[in-house]
């Protein structure tokens, strides 16, 4: 159905689009024929803006992009750091 080269009788996501599909899909065990998700942190590869997460940065949490949420917090203390330093800064 999704020409993903997985058979159809042993695909456990035979609908994916060929976005989906660009990245990959598992080939064996229980995820065949599924968008490939390299570091496991629940977004796969193809939308994941963070594929190779540690496991530490994915025990913390991850955005809806794949990134860490520690990275995010991280981010804007910095951007918040900056504004404080210079007020004037756009």
């Amino acid at each position: 159905m999704d020409s993903d080269g997985i058979p159809e009788d042993e695909d456990i996501c035979p609908y994916n689009t060929q976005e989906e599909i660009a990245k990959g899909v598992y080939q064996t065990g229980p995820q065949k024929g599924c968008p490939i998700d390299n570091d496991n942190d629940k977004v796969p590869d193809y939308r994941d803006g963070c594929p190779q997460n540690t496991p530490l940065e994915i025990s913390n949490g991850v955005d809806s992009q794949g990134c860490p949420l520690s990275a995010l917090a991280e981010n804007s203390k910095r951007r918040m750091g900056r504004a404080t330093l210079n007020p004037t800064a756009k």
